[in-house]
């Protein structure tokens, strides 16, 4: 009876895992999809970054109340922040704190923004993280708990996206590029959802159910963009993949 019993009790536990998974609810690490993904192109990760966002009640900061808020996030990722320096444009009506740390594994930027609107002040917290050498302890997944602890510190939840930049040496002709895009996207498990080709580039906004975070792009979920462009500077193609966006340009 025992035995029976114990059979029932497996039978149950693989049908509610089952279940699970095919809800969505098995989710992978953002980075392993991402690498996946660009290194089906045939290119390997030479870059890697982090950035996140976030919008601050808006009320004026000045020198003391910045230094302060960016050294809270520094500590909250436990790191001791670079000299803060501080810089007012009154001519563009902004305030802007910065504080940048770089050694030979990383390069972090913490930046607090202070524009000011008619009868109001908008305030921007952002912190950037270029890793410069994946290590255990120096990869994206260990950095984005970092900052989403650092955020935590002034009592928010940031919006980040992760990036991953690799390339082919060489010239890959544009009839090649959406072969490339197309090998990234399968190996994600990503559906195409938008698709735009330019003389310069060529870019994919898709979603895969790989990757927990996603954006809504008019009535569609999306959280994967692949684009590959070609350099004529250093005769490189390069393969750009970030969740859920790619941030800054290509």
């Amino acid at each position: 009876m025992k035995h029976w019993r114990i059979i029932a009790i497996c039978i149950c536990l693989v049908s509610i895992l089952g279940i699970a998974h095919s809800a969505g609810f098995h989710y992978l690490s953002t980075e392993a999809v991402l690498i996946e993904g660009l290194q089906a192109t045939g290119a390997i990760v030479e870059e890697q970054s982090l950035s996140a966002w976030c919008k601050l009640p808006d009320k004026q900061v000045n020198e003391e109340s910045a230094r302060a808020m960016i050294g809270e996030v520094a500590k909250g990722m436990g790191i001791t922040p670079g000299e803060v320096t501080l810089k007012a444009n009154p001519f563009r009506h902004t305030f802007v704190a910065r504080s940048e740390i770089q050694d030979n594994t990383k390069h972090l930027v913490i930046t607090l923004e202070d524009f000011e609107k008619v009868g109001h002040h908008e305030v921007y917290l952002t912190v950037n993280v270029e890793a410069k050498v994946k290590t255990d302890t120096n990869s994206l997944e260990v950095w984005e708990k970092r900052v989403r602890n650092g955020f935590a510190k002034v009592g928010k939840y940031p919006e980040i996206s992760t990036c991953l930049v690799g390339w082919l040496n060489g010239k890959l002709e544009q009839d090649n590029w959406e072969k490339k895009l197309l090998c990234a996207t399968k190996s994600m498990n990503a559906k195409d959802i938008q698709t735009v080709v330019q003389p310069e580039y060529i870019s994919m906004s898709a979603y895969s159910p790989c990757i927990k975070e996603r954006l809504r792009l008019g009535d569609k979920q999306v959280n994967v963009n692949v684009a590959i462009r070609y350099s004529s500077y250093d005769n490189r193609t390069y393969v750009i993949i970030g969740s859920p966006v790619i941030p800054g340009e290509y």
